[in-house]
């Protein structure tokens, strides 16, 4: 089974690291992003502020909250505001969530075929395939997203509910993307199906 995760991860990967390298884009809101992530970086927190100036007036983060512009400032800490590297680390994160969610269908399912069907369609699907090329919110919340389904898949496996992983998945992507808050209605759907209305 390692091997199919390993192959897969490669597959996943492969065509996305072409869009980066041959088709990269910034997006539309990249400028939102990139002032708060500067104002992380020269001290002044999460503010839209010109980074240029002495003002450093306090924001929730942009159109959505902090949690790109922090995982940009992080990035760009580390490899000398590299947007490439922001595009490659985002890819790897969704790569991981991937492979994570077909571990977990195969707890569920122990259908081989199953896993490599999943496994083609989260590598290949053109709804999926190039949003690493730009630096925007989408592939950090669909890496989130798919992470949250596989805690869900491991939860109905386990039939008891995990709290701590699922708890990390919703923070992380609701600071990612505010819209994500809908993804409590699974999870709360999960709960109550495995533990009952009142324990749920």
């Amino acid at each position: 089974m390692h091997t199919i995760y390993i192959v897969f991860f490669f597959i996943i990967m492969s065509p996305r690291i072409l869009f980066i390298i041959f088709f990269p884009e910034l997006g539309g809101d990249y400028d939102i992003y990139s002032t708060v992530a500067e104002n992380i970086l020269n001290g002044c927190g999460v503010s839209l502020s010109d980074p240029l100036s002495e003002q450093c007036i306090p924001h929730f983060g942009g159109n959505h909250g902090p949690g790109y512009p922090f995982f940009l400032s992080i990035i760009w800490y580390i490899f000398n505001n590299s947007d490439f590297a922001v595009r490659l680390v985002q890819t790897i994160i969704y790569g991981i969530s991937c492979i994570w969610l077909l571990k977990s269908v195969y707890k569920l399912s122990n259908n081989k075929n199953l896993i490599k069907a999943i496994g083609i369609i989260l590598a290949l699907s053109p709804l999926l395939i190039a949003w690493p090329r730009y630096v925007q919110t989408e592939t950090l919340s669909l890496s989130a997203t798919i992470f949250l389904i596989a805690e869900i898949f491991i939860s109905i496996a386990n039939k008891k509910i995990r709290i701590i992983p699922i708890g990390i998945a919703l923070i992380f992507a609701t600071w990612i993307r505010l819209d994500n808050i809908f993804l409590t209605v699974p999870v709360g759907i999960t709960a109550i199906w495995i533990h009952g209305f009142k324990t749920g």
